[in-house]
Parts: structure tokens; sequence; C-alpha cells
């Protein structure tokens, strides 16, 4: 009975030595297995943050690209802009400049026109023609001359012709004739003072406004006339009422 108790300890004992062995194997292979788990997770871990912190290095090195950039954009940006405001200060400038010899151009436009009805007479003639006729003759010639000298500048002045008649003849062939001879003046400045035909005014008034009894051979004499008036307005320096009534004579070229 002894002998089978201890047969039965020995065995139950072999047992348990072998039950114990195959667990302790059983727990190393799976602490090995876990280990190389984590061992490899960690792996991966690394080799992600070497990643991400390449990543970040590239990162950095981009932003300080784009940082220099921008600052390189906002210098160029801010030459531009002082470029652009010099520019449109000089533009200022000349506007003002323009805007200011505009105005005096106005004002003296607008003092010339203020002084357009300003203009008095300053000497008259009258020339006077043979029956039927509107040449000059040689005393008509005399009497222009002596008005064109009366003209002491190029400006400020103004001429008025008027033609007439006596009655012999139609009043359709006067009309004509007045104004044939009051051109005559005209072509006579023109031509041998260069008077600006714009400067003359002419007007052929036939046997109207007679100077004379047109029933005598005296007054039709005195009524066969083209009278010339020569306006000078004081305000323009220069004109023969500004040089107290000094003309001086014009070539007569």
């Amino acid at each position: 009975m002894k002998l089978q108790i201890l047969a039965l300890t020995a065995i139950l004992a072999w047992g348990v030595a072998a039950s114990g062995c195959a667990t302790k194997k059983h727990v190393q292979a799976e602490v090995d297995r876990r280990v190389s788990t984590v061992e490899n997770r960690v792996e991966t871990v690394e080799s992600r943050v070497g990643e991400v912190e390449e990543a970040s290095r590239r990162n950095a090195g981009e932003l300080r690209r784009v940082e220099e950039e921008a600052k390189r954009g906002i210098s160029d940006a801010r030459t531009r802009a002082d470029s652009a405001a010099r520019a449109a200060e000089t533009a200022q400038g000349k506007t003002d400049q323009l805007t200011q010899e505009v105005n005096k151009n106005v004002a003296r436009l607008d003092s010339r026109i203020a002084d357009v009805d300003k203009y008095v007479l300053s000497k008259q003639t009258k020339i006077y023609f043979r029956t039927g006729k509107s040449t000059l003759t040689q005393d008509a010639i005399t009497e222009i001359d002596a008005l064109a000298g009366a003209i002491v500048d190029r400006e400020g002045y103004r001429i008025e012709i008027q033609g007439f008649t006596d009655s012999t003849g139609s009043t359709a062939f006067n009309q004509q004739l007045s104004q044939n001879r009051a051109e005559a003046v005209l072509r006579y400045l023109v031509e041998h003072h260069h008077i600006p035909a714009f400067r003359a005014g002419i007007i052929g008034l036939g046997e109207n406004l007679p100077a004379a009894d047109n029933s005598t051979s005296r007054g039709r004499a005195e009524n066969r006339r083209v009278e010339v008036r020569l306006y000078a307005n004081p305000t323009v320096r220069g004109s023969e009422a500004d040089q107290g009534g000094r003309p001086t004579r014009v070539s007569k070229g």
C-alpha cells in the first residue's frame, strides 16, 4: 500500500514538474512575441517620427523661403508705391502749373473780351473818287498812307471803311460802286501796309447818307467818297492812345 502511494506521489510530482515546464515555455514564448510586437511598433513610431521631423524641416525651409519672398514682395511693393507717389506728386505739380496757366489765359481773355467795347476813334479821313470810278487817285493814296501811319502796333486797333456815291446813276449801280470803292481802299491797306483783312470792316452804302447836296457839282463831288476811321483800344499797350497820340509810320512794303 505504501509502495502504491509512493508511486502515485512520484507520478503526480513528475506531472506537476512537466506541466510547470510547459507553462514556463509558453509564457516565455508569449513574452517574446509581445516584445517583438512592441519593438516593431517602436520602430514604426520612430520611422514616422523621422518622417515628421524631415517634413517639419522641409516645412520650415519652405516657410523661410515664403517669408523671404514675402519680404521681397513687400519691399518691391513699397518701392513701386513710392515711385507711384512721386510720379503722382510730379503730375499734380504739372497739373497745378497748367491750371494756373489756363486760369491766367482765361483771365487775360476775359480782360480782352471786356475791352472789346473800349475802342475809341483815333483818326479818320475821307477818300474821294471820280464820277463812276472806284480807282484810287494819288491824293487818295496819300490819305490812306497817312491813316495807316497812325497804326503803332499790330494789335489793339480796328478799321472801319464805308463807301458812298452821289445820286448819279441807278440805285443798284450806286450800291455796287460804293462797295467797289470800299474794297479798293481795303485792298490797298492789305497789299501795301500788310493790314490783316480781319481788322477791317467794309460796307457799301450807295447814295444813302449823303455828306452834301447832290443838286450841285460840288455836293456830288463830296458824296463820291469812302470814309475811313481808325479805332484804337487804349487798354492795349502800344496803341496810339497808349502812346499819347504820337503815331509811327507803318512801312508801305
